[in-house]
């Protein structure tokens, strides 16, 4: 089995020798519906015999363990999630070398609950009526499946990215003046909150958030889990995007639309707003409503300065059936309608200016190298990670509603060393990322073995189910229950292992082992943590506002 799913062959990608992960996706018969990597053949052969190997023990009543869980060797591990008509599986490898640890089931888990999440993004819960008519799931997926082996590649490679999604933070842009920030945050909010149908709007750069605006109930706002997998799906659109996707927090059963469009044509800027309304018309409300944001930023106005823009019709216009049906055209742009202003002219191109400089300076990799490097030598730590527990608020009342943890962190250059280190590093946060939730016997290997529950019957409600195939993402956002602070610590070898957290934040860190003691790195920690929090209102969106 090894030979045909490990991804050190030939036939792979370069860096492939780092991936040790394949994730493989079919359904009850056995197809194949999606791979990471590896020859398709081979692998349609080795889920026939996944496939039989749980058929043997659901149907062997004498064993009393249900499906599987888990397949660990000594060099390889193999995680199930079955969620309906899907079956999802994980396969980690140790490198050649043996010295390199599995990935946490935790993890494993995690990658899966993602590529669940993302096909439901493309096909919505119809995926599970495709699955049992037996149709073919991989071609529909189309271009998603590339997203999808990015996402598993940011997931695994931590150098491509700043964070680790599986701490349970969302991606964002560091450092930004809290008041700029702030000020981008009320614009989205107050023009948002003019158009009912709208319920998201978000401001991003390259997969990280600048500001975000979603409605009040908790039960619709999207964790950090959801928005960053929402970034990975967003990112490469084209200047001017209006398409639909499915955001299983609200609904798995139907589609949102989003409209995404750049601020401006020289930099990377984009905003995106989610409405519920499929409609002709709201394509248009939507579009004002982003050239107003673009004004209030500072920003000229799109359709001033395009030579023509873009109109879409309802195919009924032209003799069709089909309510839902778009036709889209090019037409000449005589657009010019008169906006309210909330400052003078001068004022928004101020704005502008430092909105633009500071988000220049935050894209600067040598100047927040230097910033992280400053951290680390504060409080001699080799790598962090810091998580902050950011609460929502209510546009009008300023009541909290909400939490949208966030994370920063020093990240790594794409050298053999720092790659290997970046690595190694990923590992130890895996477990460390537990602790606080499972206890300090997280770090072993088995400590989170088994997922009681963990496969979704196919006669299950599809809301419910969607929420119950997302243990290991419910687990990371799960915010600590104790007000006092607690410090872990663990030496290992010649380094040292910590996590200072409370109901607020969490730190993880990696520290050298003989120079520090207990004692030690309690000072240490709680000194970091003093100066993030104290600078958190230029780290962090300190300011995530709801407005419905």
């Amino acid at each position: 089995m090894k030979s045909m799913l490990h991804p050190n062959t030939k036939a792979n990608r370069p860096f492939d020798h780092h991936r040790k992960t394949n994730v493989i996706v079919f359904s009850e018969s056995g197809k194949v519906i999606f791979h990471r990597y590896g020859d398709e053949a081979n692998i349609s052969s080795v889920c026939a015999v996944l496939q039989t190997l749980r058929a043997s023990t659901r149907i062997d009543e004498r064993l009393g363990f249900g499906d599987i869980q888990r397949i660990s060797t000594l060099t390889s591990k193999i995680v199930f999630m079955n969620v309906g008509h899907l079956t999802f599986v994980a396969i980690s490898y140790k490198s050649s070398d043996g010295e390199d640890c599995i990935d946490t089931d935790d993890y494993l888990r995690l990658q899966l609950e993602y590529v669940y999440s993302g096909i439901l993004f493309t096909l919505t819960e119809e995926v599970q009526h495709m699955a049992q008519n037996d149709l073919d799931i991989a071609l529909m997926l189309g271009s998603c499946s590339k997203k999808l082996r990015y996402v598993l590649d940011e997931m695994e490679l931590p150098w491509t990215i700043d964070t680790p999604w599986f701490i349970g933070g969302v991606n964002i842009l560091s450092p930004i003046p809290g008041r700029i920030r702030d000020h981008s945050s009320k614009i989205l909010a107050m023009e948002c909150s003019k158009t009912p149908s709208i319920i998201y709007a978000l401001l991003t750069i390259k997969k990280q958030l600048i500001t975000i605006v979603q409605p009040r109930d908790k039960m619709y706002q999207l964790t950090s889990h959801d928005l960053n997998l929402l970034m990975e799906f967003l990112d490469g659109q084209i200047h001017e995007a209006w398409f639909p996707i499915c955001l299983p927090r609200l609904s798995t059963t139907g589609f949102v639309h989003c409209y995404q469009c750049d601020l401006s044509r020289t930099s990377d800027l984009k905003l995106t707003i989610i409405s519920q309304e499929p409609s002709t018309e709201e394509f248009s409300t939507l579009r004002s409503v982003a050239d107003k944001i673009r004004y209030q930023l500072g920003f000229h106005s799109q359709l001033e300065d395009e030579e023509d823009v873009l109109r879409i019709y309802n195919l009924n216009d032209k003799g069709l059936k089909g309510d839902d049906k778009l036709l889209w055209e090019r037409i000449p742009s005589k657009h010019n309608e008169k906006r309210s202003d909330y400052v003078s002219h001068h004022n928004k191109a101020l704005f502008n200016h430092r909105f633009l400089n500071s988000i220049k300076i935050a894209r600067d990799h040598d100047l927040q190298g230097t910033r992280m490097s400053e951290y680390c030598d504060m409080s001699l730590m080799q790598h962090f990670l810091f998580r902050c527990n950011i609460p929502i608020r209510d546009f009008q009342s300023g009541s909290v509603v909400g939490c949208l943890p966030q994370i920063v962190g020093p990240s790594f250059e794409q050298t053999l060393d720092e790659i290997e280190l970046a690595s190694k590093y990923w590992k130890i946060y895996q477990r460390l990322s537990l602790i606080p939730r499972l206890g300090s016997t997280a770090h072993m290997e088995d400590a989170f073995g088994g997922f009681v529950n963990g496969n979704i019957d196919a006669n299950q409600d599809a809301q419910d189910s969607f929420e119950s195939s997302r243990v290991s993402q419910s687990l990371h956002e799960r915010n600590s229950d104790t007000s006092e602070t607690t410090l872990y610590y663990k030496e290992d070898k010649d380094e040292a292992y910590v996590i200072y957290w409370s109901k607020d934040f969490e730190l993880y860190g990696i520290m050298n082992g003989a120079m520090n003691t207990r004692d030690n790195a309690l000072i240490l920690c709680s000194t970091l943590v003093e100066t993030l929090l104290h600078k958190k209102n230029d780290i962090f969106i300190r300011l995530p506002l709801a407005f419905l």
